[in-house]
């Protein structure tokens, strides 16, 4: 059987930091825009919850952290799953 576990890794992080650099600009700029407004970012899911504080949440394929971050800022504790370094490196520094 073959091992598609590290092929698919590597194409998930080929040059997944340049494209949210790209994309998204600077994760400080990012992280500014998130905490000016963060609900902003969550339209989607505005419906679902009546307030994020204390939720406990598991973000599958969270990427570059578009939504896990501002689930953290309004309060949410926030587990991330994503099989790229990259992607949780522009995360991180949001």
């Amino acid at each position: 059987m073959m091992d598609y576990s590290s092929g698919n890794k590597r194409a998930w992080e080929y040059n997944a930091y340049e494209f949210w650099l790209k994309e998204e600009g600077p994760p400080s700029k990012k992280a500014d825009k998130i905490r000016e407004n963060p609900a902003s970012m969550l339209k989607k899911y505005s419906a679902y919850f009546d307030t994020y504080e204390g939720r406990k949440i598991a973000n599958i394929c969270g990427s570059c952290g578009k939504k896990a971050v501002p689930l953290a800022v309004l309060g949410a504790e926030v587990t991330v799953f994503d099989i790229s370094q990259d992607n949780r490196r522009y995360a991180l520094f949001s």
